[in-house]
């Protein structure tokens, strides 16, 4: 999905579009997220009316999707939501969008900030969870996507002492529409995990339909098989409107 900057809306809607880790094989704990978009907000109370409403929905944290690592929209918005998420049981992560951000220098800043944050979702032994959209093509002038994550990403953040648990989106990698394979694994090790965005949604032109979990099934047992979790994504409602070839 093409994803566009939007105002922040409330907890219902950021959940839309809501995704559940599938824990690596043999444990039983799942935690629920909703996609959220960072946009402009009116100030710290919007922010806490999102917080509590998604808590109410039985949400655990929102996957913070970021285009934009910088302006004062973004890192003020963002700084409330940590705000109002921080003395709650609500968590936050973040969700880079490598289709508007072009090297993870863009955003290891914020991530080093805000991964101390008692409101920072973490995974496996206290590591920060971090996700994306897109981004297994990128190689950042490395021989390859996982050899530019691992150098420019992972390596960078070791220095300063953070060792995320990496869960991107990579639905770019191959163009398969989401598809993992055992391959994948072998071809991009700097994962510790993967998400999907792809197999959600019905197709372009399509209307209301049953999406199917084939795909989704085959890439946890891909995932499974190299110990590593798979994140489904649910979709209740999609809507978008970009352009002739995407709406």
């Amino acid at each position: 999905m093409l994803h566009r900057t939007m105002p922040s809306a409330s907890a219902a809607a950021a959940a839309a579009l809501l995704a559940c880790v599938c824990a690596a094989a043999g444990a039983d704990a799942k935690a629920f997220f909703a996609h959220y978009m960072v946009g402009g907000m009116s100030g710290l109370s919007q922010a806490k009316a999102d917080v509590d409403d998604a808590l109410a929905c039985g949400i655990d944290a929102f996957a913070i999707n970021v285009q934009d690592a910088s302006s004062w929209w973004s890192v003020d918005t963002i700084d409330w939501l940590f705000q109002a998420a921080e003395g709650t049981d609500f968590k936050l992560f973040f969700s880079f969008d490598m289709n508007v951000l072009t090297a993870p220098a863009d955003f290891i800043p914020l991530l080093v900030k805000y991964h101390n944050s008692s409101a920072y979702y973490t995974y496996e032994g206290g590591r920060p969870l971090v996700s994306t959209f897109n981004g297994g093509t990128l190689t950042f002038g490395s021989s390859s996507s996982s050899a530019g994550w691992q150098a420019s990403f992972i390596d960078v953040l070791a220095a300063d002492g953070i060792v995320p648990f990496f869960m991107p989106d990579f639905d770019d990698y191959t163009g398969t529409g989401s598809k993992y394979t055992a391959s994948f694994f072998d071809d991009y090790p700097v994962v510790d995990g993967v998400f999907a965005w792809e197999t959600a949604w019905p197709g372009t032109g399509a209307s209301n339909t049953t999406v199917s979990s084939t795909v989704d099934a085959a890439n946890l047992v891909a995932a499974r098989a190299a110990g590593k979790p798979y994140m489904m994504p649910l979709s209740t409602l999609q809507f978008k409107h970009l352009s002739a070839a995407y709406n």
